[in-house]
């Protein structure tokens, strides 16, 4: 058909030929493998933290009683009584 590239782009009929098991071999290839695992075993270990952090934001926080006002109260932010601002366990 007029217009139209030929499909394929190679010898037409001939094997693919792969060397990914040559490349694989390589201490090159090898060392950049190591790298990336190394990258990805971080990421993983930050994210976990990440999750660990937001788990421990959301969950549900416990009332005390304040050392200096006596009130029960839940900590702020900060670690303070909410009522007379005095620092609370720390």
């Amino acid at each position: 058909m007029p217009g139209r590239a030929p499909m394929g782009g190679g010898m037409m009929g001939g094997a693919r030929v792969s060397n990914a098991d040559e490349v694989r071999a390589s201490l090159e290839y090898q060392q950049y493998e190591q790298m990336g695992q190394e990258i990805r075993e971080a990421l993983l270990q930050v994210r976990q933290e990440a999750r660990d952090t937001a788990a421990a934001a959301n969950a549900p926080k416990t009332a005390v009683t304040c050392p200096y006002c006596g009130a029960t109260t839940t900590p702020d932010a900060s670690g303070c009584c909410e009522f007379c601002g005095g620092a609370i366990g720390g």
